[in-house]
């Protein structure tokens, strides 16, 4: 569980048919430990909601994204910030320059921000955080990767 988001904003609705404990399980504790983190240092988060419905947990059976996409394992969110002046590319930047503390707040990677980032539109894009294990060789590193 988390102390800012509900359920309907971290899974795709096709979960919310399930016993609510059992998803909650579905989903990994740095991941959550990670955006509960952002949130309480950059303000409000968009995940799920607002038209978007697979920013979290998503359906085995997707065609979004990759096929071992960490967003199918309760590892992912795709991060879309809310308050004036926080951009993805903000939170991206200060998550790079700041890897102890990042990754003490449960984020392992992050996607490059060329892929995620624009300039105009809703949200400015988004920032892409997971939490899967990157082994000994990257404590306290964020892993960059380029989908």
């Amino acid at each position: 569980m988390t102390k800012h988001f509900t359920l309907p904003e971290l899974v795709d609705p096709h979960f919310l048919t399930m016993p609510e404990d059992e998803v909650w399980a579905m989903l990994d504790p740095n991941a959550l430990r990670a955006i509960d983190a952002l949130r309480d240092k950059f303000g409000p988060i968009l995940i799920n909601g607002r038209g978007y419905t697979e920013s979290g947990l998503r359906r085995s059976d997707t065609a979004t994204g990759a096929k071992y996409s960490q967003h199918k394992s309760g590892r992912a969110f795709d991060l879309k910030f809310l308050a004036d002046g926080v951009t993805p590319r903000k939170v991206f930047e200060w998550i790079i320059s700041h890897p102890v503390e990042a990754y003490a707040m449960g984020i392992r990677r992050v996607e490059d921000i060329a892929y995620t980032s624009r300039s105009t539109g809703p949200y400015f894009g988004w920032l892409h955080i997971d939490s899967k294990d990157t082994g000994v060789t990257n404590v306290n590193k964020i892993v960059i990767v380029k989908p």
